[in-house]
C-alpha cells in the first residue's frame, strides 16, 4: 500500500475530510492512480491508492506525497478555531509547506482549494487565513502552474459542519442566523468532487482563481434555503431572523466553554460575521464559464439526498 517513490497521477492533502473523501472515488472512477497524506493510516482502510503517513508539518512525509505526482491537490484546511493563529497553522502554515514540496518534486500543476470566504479577507480569522493562504499558492515566481478554486458552503452525505444549520433550518420555525436580505451560493460535494477531478484533466484551463456553484445565479435567501430544508424532511418552515448580536454573544460563550474543555468551537464570532455577510454569491470568474464542467445538483435532489443519509446515520 505504501509505495511513495512510484509516479501518480495525483498527490492529495486534506484526503480523509469530508470533500476529500469524495474526490478520491471521483479520481478512482476516473482511473487516475492517487497518493493520499494520512496521518493515521491504521485508520484509513483502502487498498486501491497508495498512502503516506504524516501530516502538513512533517517535510519528509510532504516530500514524499509529491515525489513522481503530476498533479498535487491541496483539499487539507481548518475551519474551525478559537483564534487567528490556529488558523494559521493549517491554512497559512501547511499551505507553504505543501507548496514548498510540490515545487521541489517538479509537480507539473497545484491545483488549491480554498473558500468563497476568502473574497472577504476581513471578515474573519478564517476568511484572513484562506486569503493568506491563496498569496502563498499564487506567489511570484511562476515555477508551477496554480489554480485556485473558490467554493461556498459545501454540503452532502458524510458532511458534519453543516448538519446543525440543516437541522435548524427545517425546524417548523427556523430560526435563521442571518440577514433576511442575505443571499449565498452553495455546492454539493459531488460536484465539487467533478469540479476538482475536470480540473485536473483539463490542461488548456488558465492559471487563475476560480469561482464555482450549483449553477443558481443570484444563490439562495435563507428563506429559500429554509423552504428547501423543510420540504426535505417533509415540513412546512417558517422564518424568525435572529439579531446578529444576539447571535454573537452565543459565540462568545460558545468560544469561552471550548477553551475551558480544550474543544474546537462550532459557534464563533467570526463564523457569526460570516453568516451575517450579506453577499455570499458566486458570480467572478466562474469555472462554469470557463471550461466544460458543469454542476448537476439542485439544490432539492442535494438536500433530499444529504437529509436521507443523516437519517441512516442517526444523525437527524
Amino acid at each position: 500500500m505504501n509505495t511513495p517513490m512510484t509516479q501518480v497521477d495525483v498527490a492529495i492533502t486534506g484526503a480523509t475530510g469530508f470533500v476529500g473523501g469524495h474526490l478520491i472515488d471521483r479520481l478512482i472512477e476516473n482511473r487516475l492512480s492517487v497518493r493520499l497524506l494520512v496521518r493515521t493510516p491504521e485508520k484509513f482502510h483502502r487498498d486501491d491508492v497508495d498512502v503516506v503517513q504524516g501530516d502538513l508539518a512533517s517535510p519528509k512525509a510532504l516530500e514524499r506525497l509529491c515525489t513522481g505526482a503530476d498533479t498535487v491537490v491541496h483539499c487539507a484546511g481548518r475551519i474551525s478555531a478559537c483564534s487567528r493563529e490556529e488558523f494559521d497553522e493549517v491554512n497559512v502554515d501547511g499551505t507553504i509547506a505543501i507548496v514548498k514540496a510540490a515545487k521541489a518534486a517538479g509537480a507539473r500543476r497545484f491545483v488549491h482549494v480554498s473558500s468563497l470566504a476568502a473574497r472577504e479577507p476581513s471578515i474573519s480569522d478564517y476568511a484572513a487565513s484562506k486569503r493568506a493562504g491563496e498569496v502563498q499558492v499564487r506567489g511570484d515566481d511562476g515555477e508551477m502552474p496554480w489554480i485556485i478554486l473558490r467554493p461556498p458552503a459545501v454540503y452532502g452525505p458524510g458532511d458534519r459542519a453543516t448538519l446543525p444549520l440543516i437541522k435548524q433550518l427545517s425546524q417548523p420555525i427556523a430560526f435563521v442566523p442571518g440577514l433576511r436580505t442575505g443571499r449565498a451560493s452553495l455546492i454539493h460535494v459531488r460536484d465539487l468532487s467533478a469540479a476538482i477531478a475536470h480540473v485536473v484533466a483539463e490542461d488548456t484551463l488558465e492559471q487563475g482563481i476560480y469561482e464555482l456553484d450549483d449553477g443558481k445565479r443570484d444563490g439562495y435567501s435563507w428563506r429559500e434555503l429554509s423552504m428547501a430544508a423543510g420540504k426535505a424532511r417533509g415540513r412546512k418552515v417558517r422564518c424568525v431572523y435572529l439579531p446578529k448580536s444576539m447571535v454573537k454573544l452565543a459565540g462568545l460563550v460558545e468560544v469561552a466553554i471550548a477553551k475551558r474543555r480544550g474543544r474546537t468551537p462550532e459557534v464563533t464570532p467570526g463564523k457569526v460575521s460570516e453568516l451575517y455577510h450579506p453577499d455570499w454569491v458566486c458570480r467572478h470568474n466562474l469555472l462554469q464559464e470557463s471550461s466544460d464542467w458543469v454542476p448537476a445538483v439542485g439544490l432539492s435532489e442535494g438536500l433530499k439526498e444529504t437529509t436521507t443519509w443523516y437519517r441512516q446515520q442517526g444523525w437527524l
